[in-house]
This record gives C-alpha cells, structure tokens and sequence, in this order.
C-alpha cells in the first residue's frame, strides 16, 4: 500500500475519531445541564 494512502487512512480516522469524542461529550453536557435546570 502506498504511504500517502496509509496517511490518508490514518487522517480520517482520527478525524472520525474526534469526531464522534466531540459528539459525546457536547450529549454529556446538555443531559447534565438539562438535570441541574430541573433541581430546585
């Protein structure tokens, strides 16, 4: 496999990667803020 393309490879993964970290943790907050909204 040409080098460029195992860059290539490695790139987008770790693009997919942070994108799916960013997604989980922007969930984690909006549930948390959503529950200490509701507390008296």
């Amino acid at each position: 496999m040409p080098v460029w393309l195992e860059m290539l490879l490695n790139i987008g993964g770790l693009a997919g990667f942070l994108a799916l970290a960013a997604r989980s943790s922007a969930r984690g907050r909006s549930t948390d803020d959503r529950v200490s909204g509701n507390k008296p």
